[in-house]
């Protein structure tokens, strides 16, 4: 290949991949919606996870 020919391929790739960048950084705030939906729902699980665990202890020692 000649360098020309390179400077060429490289440019359409580097093309494509601004392009494929930039609609991904349109598309980022839908999905940084969904993710804290996500880490919202996954911390009130835990929450009650450990709230159930602490009163199970609670009503183990009490017997």
């Amino acid at each position: 290949m000649t360098p020309m020919m390179l400077i060429r391929v490289h440019g359409e790739l580097s093309d494509d991949f601004f392009k494929m960048f930039l609609t991904n950084l349109i598309l980022i705030p839908k999905y940084v919606r969904w993710i804290r939906i996500i880490f919202i729902i996954s911390g009130i699980c835990i929450l009650i996870a450990y709230g159930i665990l602490t009163l199970v202890r609670y009503f183990q020692k009490v017997k």
